[in-house]
């Protein structure tokens, strides 16, 4: 059973001893110290499954990233790297250019049909160019921001498609192993016999997690970066 079904079910019966109309108070109290003797018991054990989580999400983390960065590397083999930053200056200049959104479209329409690989790409990866002109403030430009959106996932080989969701996958599970962490240390800090809930603390040592905000996300779900570092 996982630590955090196991706290489930402990506070289904709290609250019946709670609710229970049969018990006196000594009985109430006597049933309360016999769960809290039962939650001292089960502290080892939770911290024992805890950490297993964590050291697998922890392994199964860095052996995406190792993979990743293989696939980056090979990736990365496709571009002239000065050739696009030059391209990328190029474009931002015409869309600097535009007139108004719909001009804008009709620029990024005429790039990314080019034959020039680099500069469908460096069309693609210019939305923060169309965010800073007109921000959400016009359909056009949300429109655009999409268009581009979708057409350089769309540049994308499969292999880095997959690794994506391999790595999206590697960080929701250190996230959830770290939210049963807290929700075990949280139980332990109210309810145990002393204030224990720091011990699971430490099973997160080496773990950093932070927030940022994408300025440039068209879908809220998205707007929020997490990021996610291991030891």
């Amino acid at each position: 059973m996982k630590t955090t079904d196991w706290i489930n079910e402990y506070n289904k019966r709290r609250d019946a001893i709670s609710r229970d109309p049969a018990l006196s108070d000594t009985g109430r109290s006597d049933a309360f110290k016999k769960l809290q003797t039962e939650a001292a018991e089960y502290k080892p054990r939770a911290m024992a499954i805890l950490k297993d989580d964590m050291d697998k999400a922890k392994n199964q983390f860095k052996a995406v990233l190792t993979k990743r960065a293989l696939i980056f590397e090979s990736e990365a083999k496709r571009w002239d790297f000065n050739r696009l930053n030059y391209t990328a200056q190029k474009v931002r200049d015409m869309f600097d250019g535009a007139a108004d959104p719909a001009d804008a479209g009709r620029i990024y329409s005429n790039l990314r049909n080019s034959a020039d690989l680099h500069e469908r790409r460096a069309a693609a990866e210019s939305k923060a160019a169309i965010v800073k002109r007109w921000g959400h403030r016009h359909t056009e430009s949300s429109d655009l921001v999409r268009r581009m959106e979708a057409d350089l996932e769309a540049m994308q080989p499969h292999e880095l498609k997959s690794i994506e969701t391999e790595a999206n996958n590697a960080v929701n599970l250190i996230l959830t192993t770290v939210k049963d962490i807290d929700n075990a240390a949280a139980f332990y800090n109210t309810n145990a016999l002393d204030s224990s809930g720091g011990d699971f603390v430490k099973i997160k040592d080496g773990v950093r997690i932070s927030q940022r905000i994408d300025p440039a996300a068209t879908d809220s779900k998205k707007m929020f970066k997490i990021t996610v570092d291991i030891d």
